[in-house]
């Protein structure tokens, strides 16, 4: 759904020589229109075209209020609106603020039409559009292809000064990356146990830290465990090497049902486990 940050000002000249300003702001789901001469703008529209403008805003998860210099006079989109709105204005999705501002401005609007004030139509809203279909997605698992996302490990060596300190970097394997400083080793450190630690895939395709080394200590985010698991910013500590896992966030399942889509503090419910096959 979208989240719109606006604040401008505009003026309109009419055909006929009218004049219209005001102010179109928002800081989320929410928009303001504010002008002086709604009479203006509303010349040449019908309900009908009020109704459809504001159900596809409703279907966006918006609410546009339309007010003139003294407040609101109506509320368009998703909106709660009680039953003698819907009557009054054969939409659910119109919530009248000032019934006696809002009753002014429709007496206007059809003294204009029947005038025949010369406003260019308002631009036709299509029902279905290909490239952009106006239906709500539901937002579904961040579950990738095994071993999708591009697990990784980005690596540097303390004894370097920092200012010389270069980031390595290295693509885990698809099963198993053993680290060390053995020779069969899949990511060579020197200055730790020559079997120090190994990073795992599981068969519902999570990454986890598996300890090996007996003499080096190896920490993850701070904790020595056997095995812990891995998430995208897990810092893992190895003697003299920090290393970073990243996982690209569709792919990371602690992030379920789209990433971040409830925010940072935000309760995100559990997805059901993926259905790989073996």
């Amino acid at each position: 759904m979208p989240s719109l940050q606006i604040d401008l000002r505009f003026e309109v000249d009419t055909p006929d020589g009218e004049h219209a300003q005001g102010i179109v702001q928002s800081d989320g789901k929410m928009i303001l229109v504010q002008s002086p001469d709604l009479s203006v703008l509303g010349g040449g529209r019908s309900n009908d075209d009020l109704t459809a403008m504001a159900s596809m805003l409703a279907d966006r998860g918006l609410i546009v209020t339309v007010a003139d210099e003294d407040g609101a006079v109506m509320c368009l989109g998703a909106v709660r609106s009680r039953f003698w709105h819907r009557v009054a204005t054969r939409s659910k999705f119109v919530q009248v603020v000032r019934w006696r501002a809002a009753a002014a401005l429709k007496a206007v609007v059809v003294a204009s039409r029947s005038q025949g004030v010369g406003i260019p139509p308002p631009t036709p809203v299509p029902r279905h559009l290909p490239i952009a279909p106006w239906t709500r997605r539901r937002v579904t698992t961040t579950h990738d292809p095994y071993g999708g996302g591009h697990p990784r490990l980005y690596l540097s060596d303390t004894r370097v000064s920092a200012m010389a300190r270069q980031v390595l970097f290295f693509s885990l394997l698809p099963g198993e990356t053993i680290i060390g400083s053995g020779d069969a080793v899949d990511l060579y450190l020197d200055g730790v146990d020559p079997l120090q630690a190994s990073v795992e895939r599981t068969d519902d395709d999570e990454y986890e830290l598996v300890t090996r080394g007996t003499t080096i200590h190896t920490y993850v985010s701070g904790r020595e465990l056997p095995r812990q698991q891995l998430r995208t910013g897990a810092r893992v500590e190895i003697g003299p090497w920090r290393l970073t896992y990243v996982r690209d966030e569709h792919a990371d399942h602690g992030r379920p049902f789209g990433g971040r889509i409830g925010g940072e503090l935000g309760r995100q419910r559990s997805q059901t486990p993926p259905a790989y096959e073996s």
